[in-house]
């Protein structure tokens, strides 16, 4: 009888330490990400997650919207900051695209918490 509650005791602590493992993993930072959303300035996104489509290229591009920094806007409304390359990315994207508004990027890079370190803004 203890034999078996030795050995059953043993699986579960077995278990546990896979489950614990597993998360860490799925967590680990340097997991790539690929997230479509819209571009949108920080300060903006504050009011506007469920109009980000309606945000315009004039306002990102203003100095105090600018200043604030960038992220992407997901299609479940959340905000997601960029890193400083990222936003130095957003800075040139944002000069260089035609749309007005409906600003759709796709951006690659790690994501740690709330913040996305880019590799690459399309």
């Amino acid at each position: 009888m203890r034999k078996t509650q030795l050995l059953f005791l043993s699986a579960i602590l077995l278990t546990m330490i896979a489950t614990v493992s597993l998360a860490a993993a799925r967590s680990a930072p340097d997991d790539k990400v690929t997230i479509t959303g819209i571009l949108m300035d920080k300060s903006c996104a504050v009011d506007m997650k469920m109009d980000a489509k309606g945000h315009d290229k004039d306002c990102n591009q203003m100095a105090d919207c600018a200043k604030s920094g960038y992220g992407v806007v997901t299609d479940d409304g959340k905000f997601l900051a960029f890193d400083a390359k990222g936003n130095k990315d957003a800075v040139a994207w944002l000069k260089a695209t035609k749309q007005k508004t409906n600003l759709k990027v796709t951006v690659t890079g790690t994501r740690e918490k709330d913040v996305l370190k880019v590799e690459t803004l399309k």
